[in-house]
């Protein structure tokens, strides 16, 4: 009786040692190996959480760089405020699942969806300020234009007294032809960029490409025509008039 309960004693102890298969040390390492998780599951979730601060604080200079900005339409203004207002949306929406997220793996999906699905640095920031430098060289062309035309009612003047205006009018008249085409050239490209989209990447890289070199060659035509202006206002009428070389000054200022 007494060797069969020392057998079944035996029994147990052997069976609870096959039954329990994770020793001290094992418990200890898993306990490592979850802690080390949980470190790069904070991580990384910081790191996307402060790059979507970053862009949402970007984005908000750019609205209010946009809303300081003279001579951009409303239908501009009001197509970009919306843009950025959604974008800013939709970050702080993703932020608050970053924060939920319950692995790394949700937190890198999320990361993901932060640079495809905006493209903030890639496409939108530059866009907004390249439709902005394009709606202001379309306000510099047009005041611009208001100049040449005081300058030709000042040469019908001279011409009507006698004075011989020929090379000044057709130097006003090539300033006039310049003008007209910077406006096409800046109202067109402003038109293209605000079509463009985070799913068109990353070929809408090459029209911010082109954009920002036509913008460089309009900005170089408006200043030609301000210098060849100021110099006509100067040599009609034996100098120049307080209001028109004003207008002249203010034109890309």
């Amino acid at each position: 009786m007494r060797r069969a309960a020392r057998l079944a004693l035996g029994c147990v102890l052997l069976l609870g040692g096959i039954v329990d298969p994770v020793p001290a040390g094992a418990a200890a390492a898993r306990g490592s190996v979850q802690r080390d998780e949980a470190a790069v599951l904070a991580a990384t979730r910081d790191r996307v959480i402060a790059a979507i601060d970053r862009r949402v604080q970007d984005l908000s200079a750019a609205r209010a760089a946009l809303d300081r900005a003279a001579g951009v339409p409303g239908a501009h203004r009001s197509g970009l405020d919306a843009e950025l207002d959604a974008d800013m949306a939709g970050l702080q929406r993703l932020r608050g699942g970053v924060t939920a997220a319950p692995d790394v793996a949700a937190v890198r999906s999320s990361a993901k969806a932060v640079v495809d699905d905006y493209r903030v640095y890639a496409l939108e920031l530059p866009k907004v300020h390249q439709v902005i430098a394009a709606d202001s060289i379309v306000l510099a062309s047009s005041r611009l234009q208001d100049v040449t035309r005081q300058v030709g009612r000042a040469l019908d003047a001279e011409q009507a007294s006698g004075v011989d205006v020929t090379t000044r009018r057709a130097a006003a008249a090539s300033v006039t032809s310049s003008l007209d085409s910077v406006t096409t050239s800046s109202s067109g490209r402003a038109q293209a960029l605000l079509a463009l989209t985070p799913s068109g990447y990353p070929e809408s890289a090459a029209t911010l490409r082109t954009a920002r070199a036509a913008e460089r060659a309009d900005r170089e035509a408006v200043r030609v025509a301000k210098d060849r202006l100021a110099t006509l206002v100067h040599e009609i009428g034996g100098g120049p008039t307080a209001t028109t070389t004003s207008v002249v000054v203010r034109a890309t200022t």
